[in-house]
């Protein structure tokens, strides 16, 4: 047990050491995949408030997974408005399950 606390001790002093290096305006870009199959009620609502996060550099990949509702419909009307950050991907209807 000794050992195990003396290893934790060595390596929060290591990651304290390259957080002082750390870049604070770097920022990755992230990409957040939303799936839904038949979501009508909720997909707008998810999608403008992932929309409203401020991160830069965000893209939001929104698969439409063979909905037979307005789900498809409702992406896309969201992403045309995302000024490109929301990008519609619609899985074929014969696509393997």
């Amino acid at each position: 047990m000794t050992i195990h606390a003396i290893y934790i001790y060595i390596a929060q002093g290591h990651r304290r050491d390259r957080t002082r290096e750390f870049n604070e305006a770097y920022k990755p870009t992230i990409d957040i995949f939303v799936s839904a199959r038949n979501e009508e009620v909720v997909i707008g609502e998810t999608l403008n408030k992932l929309l409203n996060l401020s991160y830069p550099g965000l893209k939001i990949y929104s698969i439409n997974d063979r909905s037979n509702d307005q789900t498809r419909a409702i992406m896309e009307s969201v992403a045309a408005k995302s000024n490109g950050r929301i990008i519609v991907v619609n899985r074929p209807d014969d696509a393997a399950p």
